[in-house]
């Protein structure tokens, strides 16, 4: 949670539209939204934001989202906040290999807002 009481949302998704949608759900319900787009960015963006949830895109370009999950995990400090992992249907290999790593949960896209939203308020639930 920041100074004035919003939830910090750390949000890594390649996909612009996705992306946006996200961003303007997350606000609209009075969330604080940072954007991370490349690996180091996202690292850097935890350390210094300390996010309440992460939402992350498991086939990012520029992320490599499982890789990310282990790190988090091993890390004191870092290893309890949740990660919502979004995913495109068919990549059922990697959902899973992002849930042994100890991703609190993911979504298939396309969502719903309510969908996410739900989800989102699950995962923070679930790590407390």
């Amino acid at each position: 949670m920041n100074d004035d009481g919003n939830i910090n949302v750390l949000v890594a998704e390649d996909d612009q539209t996705v992306l946006k949608l996200i961003t303007f759900l997350l606000k609209k319900n009075f969330y604080k939204v940072d954007v991370a787009g490349y690996e180091v960015e996202l690292l850097d963006l935890i350390k210094k934001k300390k996010p309440a949830i992460i939402i992350i895109s498991i086939t990012h370009k520029n992320i490599d989202a499982v890789n990310i999950i282990r790190k988090l995990r091993e890390s004191e400090g870092y290893s309890e906040i949740p990660l919502l992992c979004l995913s495109a249907k068919g990549n059922e290999l990697k959902v899973m290999r992002a849930l042994q790593e100890g991703a609190t949960s993911y979504i298939v896209k396309p969502f719903t807002p309510k969908d996410l939203l739900d989800k989102l308020i699950a995962s923070l639930r679930k790590e407390k």
